[in-house]
């Protein structure tokens, strides 16, 4: 009477590891685990706004993002130096933490402020 499968003689031995191994596949492990968390606590949208003078249409422009269903968003307002009251109108919106502001000492021109919010 046979009990289960034959086992050909090349068939492949059973899988064991090392505590070497075992150690390694655990920091994968965890690794991967804390890139998927790192992943999961980020915004699903990011909202890049490069601002130079707009102190009477940025206010518009938050309120907008803020009244979108979606509310899982960051913004990054980049002010290119405005020399109008730019900085005060969207400083009334910073407590929401959604909400981010960088401002440039020198006007740098809206592709290098675009990018400073990539940093």
């Amino acid at each position: 009477m046979t009990h289960g499968p034959a086992i050909s003689p090349s068939a492949p031995a059973p899988i064991t590891t090392s505590p070497t191994a075992t150690a390694c596949i655990r920091q994968v492990y965890l690794s991967v685990n804390g890139i998927i968390s790192m992943m999961a606590s980020r915004p699903t949208v990011s909202v890049i706004t490069p601002a130079y003078n707009v102190a009477p249409y940025i206010g518009q422009c938050i309120e907008s993002l803020q009244a979108q269903t979606l509310s899982d968003w960051e913004m990054l307002i980049v002010d290119d130096a405005s020399a109008d009251e730019t900085p005060a109108v969207v400083q009334g919106y910073l407590h929401d933490p959604r909400i981010r502001y960088m401002r440039n000492e020198q006007n740098l021109g809206p592709g290098a402020t675009r990018n400073r919010a990539l940093d």
